[in-house]
């Protein structure tokens, strides 16, 4: 782990699967008759020069030890587990993402937002197949259970066999990760850790180019965010991040609250 954190750590290539363009389309006849021409391997290009962007920043703010973080999110949206693909499609896709992640250069795959039991079994077993320290974090509801309905608890022991290094939730309200974290670290030794949305989901007119957002919210400035985050260091947490709505004003209070805690 090197004390690694979320705060540490560049992510990278999150949703980027062939899914995400051709999901857009009729089918295949329809991408073919009004889609880009590289469409169907554009993919193969963004992921690599994702990680090389990253890889860039790293090297700029001169920080070579910071990790960067391959990302494997669900195949479908994150937020609609009855989308999610049978084992057999989900395990050839992820060995996909995760083969290119790794060559591209990343220093561990993070499976994020994960909201089936289901699909994360898979796509852990295609990241630990690339030799890459593995990350699982699952995406909950207000019950602080996956979104599918299946029990976080669940969850955590159905990957433990696949060897993952850390296991952690992301993608929801800091008040519903409070209620996922007792979920967490019981009765399992590895790390665990969180990451939280703030604000709301603020998607654009329909387009082609599709790029939803969560809007700010000020009901979690960055002191309120990094308070949230430092309760969940003090219930054991090892690993703590920001999710979609926070920004580098959060991470940067994150980074003094764990500071302050180090010394």
């Amino acid at each position: 782990m090197k004390g690694w954190t979320l705060a540490g750590t560049i992510g990278t290539a999150c949703s980027l699967n062939r899914r995400t363009y051709l999901n857009v389309f009729r089918d295949a006849a329809h991408l073919r008759h009004i889609g880009a021409p590289d469409l169907e391997r554009r993919v193969f290009d963004l992921v690599p020069r994702a990680v090389a962007i990253a890889r860039a920043a790293r090297e700029d703010a001169a920080r070579p030890a910071v990790p960067i973080a391959g990302v494997m999110s669900t195949l479908e949206h994150c937020f609609r587990p009855d989308l999610a693909p049978p084992t057999d499609e989900a395990q050839v896709e992820h060995d996909e993402i995760a083969r290119l992640l790794a060559l591209a250069g990343g220093d561990l795959l993070l499976l994020e937002s994960m909201n089936t039991i289901g699909e994360a079994r898979p796509a852990a077993e295609a990241a630990r197949a690339t030799g890459l320290p593995v990350w699982v974090s699952f995406v909950v509801g207000a019950d602080g259970n996956l979104l599918s309905g299946e029990s976080l608890a669940a969850a955590v022991q159905a990957i433990h066999a696949a060897g993952v290094e850390a296991i952690l939730v992301n993608c929801a309200p800091p008040e519903d990760v409070d209620q996922a974290l007792s979920a967490l670290g019981s009765g399992d030794s590895r790390p665990f850790g969180a990451y939280a949305q703030v604000g709301k989901f603020d998607p654009p007119s329909w387009k082609f180019e599709f790029f939803p957002q969560f809007s700010a919210s000020e009901a979690w400035p960055p002191e309120r965010y990094a308070a949230a985050a430092d309760g969940w260091r003090a219930r054991g947490a090892r690993i703590v991040g920001g999710c979609c709505g926070t920004g580098p004003d959060h991470v940067r209070a994150l980074k003094q609250a764990l500071a302050e805690v180090a010394r």
